[in-house]
């Protein structure tokens, strides 16, 4: 049994004993003085990474979902579901609407918007499009 007591010393000396009282290698110490100095890192990351975290502002999934607990559980996933919709509900928001209200084809999408470069977005303009994929990649 190890006892609580027992300090590993910063050199090795020969007459070394381990907290049994038996002689200790000097491999032996080496590898405990590792082990303590990665306990001690690890011990001062936890530290960091808590005070990280509490300094850090909520994020805004955080903010949507009540209980956080309750996000990390897959088995839970129905529920959660139910309180998104029921929050959506409560906020005026038809989660499933009848109807979708189309405001550009996609031809004219295509003339409107063919000027500007891959991957550029437009972050003042809002486009509804609906429609159906009609051509795909030539059969083989």
């Amino acid at each position: 049994m190890a006892s609580a007591e027992w300090v590993l010393p910063e050199k090795y000396t020969d007459d070394l004993k381990d907290e049994d009282g038996n002689p200790m290698s000097k491999s032996e110490f080496k590898k405990r003085q590792k082990a303590a100095e990665k306990a001690k890192q690890m011990a001062e990351k936890a530290v960091k990474k808590a005070a990280d975290a509490a300094a850090k502002p909520p994020s805004k999934k955080a903010a949507l979902l009540d209980d956080s607990a309750e996000e990390a559980d897959p088995a839970l996933y129905y529920e959660n579901r139910l309180k998104q919709l029921a929050a959506k509900k409560a906020k005026g928001i038809n989660p499933y609407p009848h109807k979708f209200a189309v405001d550009t084809t996609l031809p004219q999408y295509i003339v409107k918007y063919a000027s500007l470069e891959a991957g550029s977005r437009l972050d003042d303009v809002t486009v509804s499009l609906a429609g159906a994929r009609a051509c795909c990649a030539p059969c083989s």
